[in-house]
């Protein structure tokens, strides 16, 4: 056998894209991804620009209590650790002592 050879094929169908990536003058627009991006990133800052506004407006908050929800944000890491120790252990670390 050998292995030095080379192997060479062609695919051609009107699937295929042009070399060098899209038509010239043609634009391929945004990718559903690029777009549920760019609303996740929006509606995160018009939570946190509302929320603010709110606990100070309406509220009168100072310091850390300005974050809305700041007790839920808080417990976060500490949710994520549990869930990543939850899973790694695939459920089956005991809970509660026998009684």
């Amino acid at each position: 056998m050998n292995c030095s050879a080379s192997k060479h094929f062609e695919l051609a169908a009107e699937a295929c894209c042009p070399v060098g990536g899209a038509s010239a003058g043609q634009s391929e627009g945004l990718s559903v991804g690029s777009i549920l991006l760019i609303v996740f990133v929006s509606l995160v800052f018009v939570y946190i620009v509302a929320g603010v506004a709110v606990q100070v407006g309406l509220k009168k908050a100072d310091g850390k209590d300005r974050i809305p929800h700041v007790t839920f944000w808080i417990a976060v890491p500490g949710l994520i650790k549990d869930g990543i120790r939850f899973t790694f252990s695939c459920g089956k670390r005991k809970q509660y002592s026998d009684i």
